[in-house]
């Protein structure tokens, strides 16, 4: 019981965490609600939702050692930085038009 406890505990804690601490999903929904409205929040929460499924689904079918290895560590980190590289690219490049159409 006490485990369960501490997991749920933990697991709000993480969550709020992501919540909590701006980072690359709020430059990306900012940035995306700016140039295209109000579409740009559900869309990025849809694919949000599904990369988080995915997961859930591989843990659950019991290959979270693969998630868990020093293999995908290496590949998951250079993807996703590689990933946050180009947003933050895209991002500063856009900033030149975004600073025409304010001023």
């Amino acid at each position: 019981m006490i485990e369960t406890i501490l997991f749920v505990i933990s697991s709000f804690w993480v969550g709020l965490s992501g919540a909590v601490v701006p980072g690359p999903m709020l430059t990306v929904t900012i940035s995306d609600s700016v140039k295209k409205g109000f579409i740009a929040g559900p869309i990025i929460v849809l694919g949000h939702i599904t990369t988080e499924l995915a997961l859930i689904i591989v843990i659950l079918a019991g290959l979270g050692w693969i998630i868990g290895s020093q293999p995908a560590a290496l590949i998951i980190g250079i993807i996703g930085g590689s990933v946050l590289l180009f947003m933050g690219y895209e991002i500063s490049r856009s900033n030149e038009k975004l600073s025409d159409i304010i001023s």
